[in-house]
């Protein structure tokens, strides 16, 4: 095996990877009642946030997501959102990421509740 061949190989890996999350995001948003375009305004949305392209928020960059999705609630309301976040996080020792699904499933939850409108 030569690089070249090596480097096909983990591109043909890497687009595989990358078509399944998208189908597992899709997936989700239509369990969330979410339509296909809503469910790609919402990665464009968490794509503004996730400058570092991890794939995940931290809980400081779920609070600069809702601001720039204009919600601003008061800190017992956003410890509230944080705890739903979590809820829908993907949980590592003491600290916890949120993923597009994740975020997807939190942003229902705040629909459910009239924090925020549809997407």
């Amino acid at each position: 095996l030569d690089f070249t061949e090596f480097l096909r190989l983990l591109r043909t890996w890497d687009n595989t990877a990358k078509r399944e999350e998208v189908k597992r995001e899709l997936a989700v948003g239509e369990e969330c009642g979410f339509r296909h375009e809503q469910t790609r305004r919402a990665k464009e949305i968490f794509s503004l946030v996730d400058q570092d392209n991890s794939r995940v928020l931290e809980p400081s960059e779920v609070r600069i997501l809702l601001q720039r999705a204009g919600v601003n609630p008061k800190p017992q309301e956003m410890q509230e959102i944080l705890i739903w976040a979590a809820d829908f996080a993907q949980h590592k020792k003491k600290c916890w990421t949120l993923d597009m699904c994740g975020f997807l499933r939190l942003w229902k939850k705040l629909m459910e509740h009239d924090i925020v409108g549809d997407l």
